[in-house]
């Protein structure tokens, strides 16, 4: 089996060649870590500081570091979930349009490495290749509106890590949502520290507006219809430990 570019490279690739890559890569994550969290200094978790009565600056502290700890995740996930609409549009464009300049006979420049059948193959390739994004960008154009839109399924998984900071930060069982009689709207302690977390998230984070609820009450029926269920993974996560 003929060897991909990857493999090629990996190979050539010596041991101090590799470690040194694994290192920038450890920097890299590690500087995207902390550009991260500068968006979230201590002030912006005031408001869920007030929702949870804290006063102690230790469990503040510890508020703080769980928290952005659940806020990174969701960035994550965000990232490995579809993109929007328009950014599908735009990646597809720029596939297409970097195959078409490949191909293009003023600037293909055959490279002495690549035998002929080789070169032949390469720019076959890419001809299908810029034909294949070409016909998506097509179909996905002509689709209705709403297909490419962001799905709500990483602040799905949000919910659980909310769940676990307030009951560990709290120190007591999370409760979904509840309704009273002859009181508007949802209650419950631990939906007032959503509410404030929420807030959080969507004034220092404002990227993600499209992927969470988008006021209180949309995001009461998320918790409410999301909440982990028995017999779940999820549910499993969130049992209340008090010790």
């Amino acid at each position: 089996m003929t060897p991909t570019v990857l493999e090629s490279l990996s190979s050539a690739m010596s041991e101090d060649d590799a470690t040194a890559l694994e290192q920038a890569v450890e920097e890299q994550l590690a500087a995207e870590r902390e550009a991260f969290e500068a968006r979230f200094p201590p002030k912006a978790f005031i408001g869920v500081a007030r929702a949870l009565k804290i006063r102690e600056p230790a469990i503040f502290a510890r508020l703080v570091l769980s928290l952005r700890d659940d806020f990174y995740d969701f960035q994550l996930n965000c990232q490995s979930k579809w993109p929007s609409r328009d950014a599908e549009i735009r990646r597809l464009i720029e596939l297409r349009d970097a195959a078409n300049l490949l191909v293009s006979a003023d600037l293909w420049m055959p490279l002495n490495p690549l035998a002929e059948a080789d070169e032949e193959q390469f720019l076959a390739t890419t001809k299908r290749l810029a034909t294949f994004w070409g016909e998506e960008l097509t179909k996905l154009e002509a689709a209705p509106s709403d297909v490419g839109r962001p799905s709500h399924n990483a602040f799905h998984e949000l919910i659980i890590g909310l769940i676990r900071t307030y009951q560990r930060v709290a120190r007591k069982r999370a409760t979904r949502p509840s309704t009273r009689f002859n009181k508007r709207g949802y209650h419950g302690d631990f939906y007032q520290f959503a509410i404030a977390a929420w807030r959080s998230l969507r004034d220092h984070f404002p990227e993600t507006a499209d992927r969470i609820p988008y006021s209180k009450g949309a995001l009461a029926e998320a918790l409410r219809n999301h909440w982990p269920k028995k017999g779940t993974a999820g549910y499993k996560l969130i049992l209340f430990n008090p010790r």
